[in-house]
């Protein structure tokens, strides 16, 4: 199936330049991941968006036959489309962040290499601190079918990514330029904090 071009979206839980293992499935090998999350409100339009849920359908008939859409509105059938409100973090509660976005698990194995990576003007990216969670980019991906310990499915393999834009940093440390100043600065404010030190009486 050819690739396709999914829309602008935000990236979390950004792995994508080093293979990271899957703790809920500790025997799979390490593979470079991402979960993007999209605007519900703009990507139903949005027609890269529509093309993918064509491919989803059509892969999920050629396994199952045309029974599948059902099989899919049943929950017998995974997608890798999913609503963001039904996201939870590890105690059940739901996570706000996604509850207005649709949401995608991209992967690719270890073996494969890391999926390309280049910024606006598809030059390549080669500082890993460019590449974070939280981050604006688009993907290319290839959807696949998976048949496993009685899940089946749809799921989307990552072939690469383009970030078009910085975002808000998410988890992590903070940028340090949000927590400190000029050292020239900063010695000068020193010297003025001295002087109003004589009023605190310890």
């Amino acid at each position: 199936m050819a690739s396709i071009i999914l829309p602008e979206g935000t990236a979390n839980f950004a792995f994508l330049t080093k293979p990271r293992k899957n703790k809920k499935r500790p025997d799979a090998e390490p593979a470079f991941s991402v979960l993007m999350s999209f605007d519900k409100d703009t990507i139903d339009t949005d027609d890269s968006f529509k093309e993918l849920r064509r491919a989803v359908l059509a892969l999920a008939k050629e396994k199952v036959g045309d029974n599948a859409k059902k099989l899919i509105e049943r929950g017998k059938i995974g997608t890798p489309i999913r609503d963001g409100s039904d996201m939870t973090d590890k105690d059940g509660n739901e996570l706000e962040e996604f509850a207005d976005c649709y949401v995608m698990t991209l992967r690719r194995r270890a073996d494969l290499g890391a999926p390309g990576l280049v910024d606006a003007q598809v030059r390549p990216i080669t500082d890993p601190t460019e590449v974070y969670s939280g981050m604006r980019c688009i993907c290319s991906v290839n959807p696949y079918w998976y048949d496993q310990d009685g899940n089946r499915g749809v799921a989307l393999g990552l072939n690469n990514v383009q970030k078009t834009a910085d975002g808000t940093r998410k988890g992590g440390k903070p940028d340090p330029k949000s927590e400190f100043s000029s050292l020239k600065k900063a010695k000068s404010k020193r010297k003025e904090d001295e002087d109003d030190d004589d009023d605190i009486p310890f």
